[in-house]
């Protein structure tokens, strides 16, 4: 029943993440947007569906990565054409 209403309101946030992805002027950022999204939707899932902490670590670790790899790389990138290099 929860895991459910989990996916339900995972769906309303991914929708008014799609609204607002059309204003976005870069790709990057939506991509950045709906990573963010759904990591954080996933792990709420992984939480509500009764998984325990040892079924869920090595998820939670993928996802980790997943949102760094994702943030890091756009924060570099705007680091190095700031600086003018």
């Amino acid at each position: 029943m929860m895991s459910g209403a989990a996916l339900g309101y995972s769906l309303i946030v991914l929708l008014v993440a799609a609204v607002i992805a059309k204003g976005l002027k870069t790709a990057e950022q939506a991509i950045r947007l709906f990573t963010v999204v759904l990591i954080i939707n996933s792990a709420v899932f992984f939480i509500v569906a009764g998984y325990s902490s040892q079924q869920i670590a090595p998820a939670f670790g993928l996802l980790g990565t997943m949102a760094g790899y994702v943030l890091g790389k756009s924060q570099e990138n705007n680091k190095s054409q700031g600086s003018g290099e």
